[in-house]
């Protein structure tokens, strides 16, 4: 990653994030986000390389629109 972008998220829910950051472990509350992003773009998001007809692509930018990501 090489350019890093700020995103603004509610206090309260970084709160929750930042105890849970330091009972799993991690360095720190940034390292979470960054993992759980990730985590949930390799289990969600669909890799180029794979062949979808094109009712297969329609429905998952529908999900993903309907999600908030398109």
């Amino acid at each position: 990653m090489n350019e890093q972008r700020q995103i603004t998220i509610p206090t309260e829910l970084f709160e929750k994030l930042a105890r849970v950051a330091s009972a799993s472990g991690f360095d720190s509350t940034e390292d979470l986000i960054l993992f759980v992003l990730q985590d949930y773009l390799d289990q969600n998001v669909v890799k180029e390389d794979m062949d979808l007809s094109p009712e297969e692509e329609k429905k998952i930018r529908k999900r993903l629109k309907d999600l908030g990501y398109m």
